[in-house]
């Protein structure tokens, strides 16, 4: 996250009782948070490559134990 530039205003400006300074919202307006592309998009695709697979083991290994019996 990027830092705040603060500016510090005349005393005039100043509020009562405060300090006086401000944040420059301008960068982090400019910069707006994002989260990380994690590749969660093709999470469908995963599924069902991953269920292809699953399936086609279990095909094999039921061939397998059926030609021994």
């Amino acid at each position: 996250m990027p830092v705040a530039h603060h500016h510090q205003p005349s005393s005039a400006a100043a509020p009562a009782g405060g300090k006086g300074w401000q944040v420059d919202h301008s960068v982090q307006d400019a910069q707006r948070p994002a989260l990380a592309h994690t590749g969660s998009g093709q999470a469908g695709a995963a599924a069902a490559t991953g269920a292809a697979l699953l399936l086609g083991g279990v095909v094999l290994f039921r061939r397998g134990r059926a030609s021994r019996a």
